[in-house]
């Protein structure tokens, strides 16, 4: 008999315990969209951008998001992920996390190159860090439009040259002469001399400086005198 009334008496103890832990846990747990706020996506013609504010004491799992776009001919590139922090779960080892926030960009891929409806998919999962307890994955269904696509900007790293592709004798001059303090007088570069004169020809030299050159289809010559 008192064995009995012993038994009761600790099973109701059990009993006790196990409803006040749960108690406990259900009033501490936020609900999953206020530990996990999800804020409006940010969406350009080729990027949608998803931010998340994550609540103190809670995290998100970095390899728990997935991402779909639906009723479109678009589709998403690989996501690009921030840098997360590593954590020992007590069910999957190490594992890398998110807390306080994280901020994913989706590429989008574009088919259509109009303004576009389309529905965007988002799964993710977290956990209370201090309470032990993980949420199930949350699902949502975001509708959002893709604008136009517009004529891209030249990259800053491919810029157009205001070089011409045919460069001019005095850009290969400049070339060849960068690091020099100045250019010399043209006297100087070019030197011109009479060798000899006859009665119908005159012969010249041209003595040219280093790093100097002349082209030989601008020669001209033209006699000062008449005769």
């Amino acid at each position: 008999m008192k064995r009995a009334i012993f038994m009761t008496r600790a099973l109701l103890a059990v009993l006790l315990l196990l409803t006040n832990v749960h108690a406990w846990s259900q009033d501490d747990l936020l609900e999953p969209d206020q530990a996990f706020t999800l804020a409006e996506p940010a969406i350009s013609a080729d990027r949608i951008t998803l931010k998340w504010k994550v609540a103190p004491g809670y995290y998100l799992y970095q390899n728990k998001f997935s991402f779909e776009l639906k009723g479109s001919s678009s589709r998403l590139d690989k996501p690009l992920m921030p840098a997360a922090i590593s954590k020992k779960d007590d069910f999957f080892g190490v594992v890398e996390i998110y807390k306080k926030s994280a901020t994913i960009e989706l590429p989008v891929i574009r088919s259509d190159k109009n303004q576009e409806d389309a529905v965007l998919r988002v799964v993710y999962q977290g956990c209370n860090e201090p309470i032990g307890v993980c949420y199930p994955p949350i699902s949502k269904e975001l509708k959002i439009t893709l604008p136009v696509v517009t004529a891209a900007s030249p990259s800053p790293a491919v810029k157009p040259s205001s070089t011409p592709a045919k460069r001019s004798g005095l850009a290969s001059l400049l070339e060849q002469s960068a690091g020099e303090n100045e250019f010399l007088p043209p006297d100087e570069a070019f030197q011109l001399s009479v060798i000899s004169t006859a009665a119908d020809k005159v012969t010249v030299s041209l003595l040219i400086a280093e790093n100097y050159y002349l082209y030989r289809e601008k020669f001209a010559f033209e006699s000062a005198t008449p005769g």
